[in-house]
């Protein structure tokens, strides 16, 4: 490339109910950006390459250029349910860059919180992961999706929640203020249980805020709901080998929430994120530009 076709990098951090994107020139200094919607690749790949493509052209307008600057872009895309090169090649042929390097969404918030430092994160929205870097080399419990993983995460509250109305309504536990207001948010327990058969992760996300504001108020199934999934982010802590004091990263739209829950020695060293999973993905996007020898002025 010449000095006036020097490559951009864009990130896009794509997640069960949204995606970001970020666009910077070689010096990471961030030109635009913008949101769109879901883009879990599991769930639904085509759809997440539609969404993906809007919050794409979106950013690029946002930074002032238009798609002819797509060939000079280097990216990385960290996506929700991003497992093969099967999904890679679909997405390479759909996304007409430079460079293109793709990992699910786990390894860019790693990056991003920790800033390249060691460490260990919680990073919580819909989904869940817990994840460590130590010397470069990152290891992840969770995150392999709603259906048979992502406990503690926002789906998963949600679904619990409804789960235990359920037993509120079948007279096996009492009516907790927060069951009762989940049950009337549907009028009536069959609506509950026709809402469940076609619900997404992210329509049981929703109800995750009002869960985190019961236990708040000492709500007693809010509480338990909460402690339940702090109990499985301690094992798997402990499961990547995390020790009293080192360095933990609650992110996310839910992980902060966690924070009172957790215990020691789990929040003897609760640190605020350096970044987030689009300054991770901007960093990998660097790398492609590293890796082809595109010096920026």
């Amino acid at each position: 490339m010449s000095d006036s076709q020097k490559p951009y990098i864009l990130a896009v951090d794509g997640g069960g109910s949204g995606c970001r994107v970020a666009i910077a020139d070689c010096d990471g200094n961030r030109l635009g950006g913008a949101i769109g919607d879901a883009a879990n690749v599991a769930s639904n790949l085509d759809s997440a390459c539609v969404n993906v493509a809007a919050a794409i052209n979106a950013a690029l307008k946002d930074a002032h250029l238009d798609h002819h600057a797509t060939p000079n872009i280097c990216a990385h895309f960290g996506l929700a349910g991003y497992m093969d090169e099967k999904q890679g090649q679909i997405l390479r042929k759909k996304f007409k860059f430079h460079k293109l390097s793709l990992t699910d969404d786990r390894p860019t918030t790693v990056l991003g919180s920790l800033g390249g430092q060691d460490g260990y994160v919680i990073g919580i929205g819909t989904g869940t992961f817990c994840g460590a870097s130590n010397a470069g080399q990152m290891h992840f419990v969770s995150g392999r999706g709603f259906y048979i993983s992502d406990q503690a995460s926002g789906a998963w509250l949600g679904r619990r929640s409804l789960e235990i109305v359920v037993q509120c309504d079948d007279k096996i536990l009492v009516h907790s203020p927060l069951t009762q207001s989940l049950l009337a948010q549907f009028n009536n327990i069959n609506a509950m249980v026709k809402f469940s058969v076609t619900a997404t992760p992210r329509d049981y996300a929703r109800f995750a805020p009002d869960i985190i504001r019961a236990a708040s108020n000492d709500d007693q199934h809010g509480r338990a709901l909460m402690n339940e999934g702090a109990a499985y982010l301690r094992s798997a802590l402990t499961t990547l080998g995390y020790q009293s004091g080192e360095r933990l990263v609650l992110t996310g739209g839910v992980g902060p929430s966690y924070l009172e829950y957790l215990g020691k020695p789990f929040n003897t060293n609760i640190t605020k994120p350096l970044g987030d999973a689009l300054d991770g993905g901007l960093a990998m996007a660097h790398k492609l530009v590293l890796q082809s020898n595109e010096a920026c002025a």
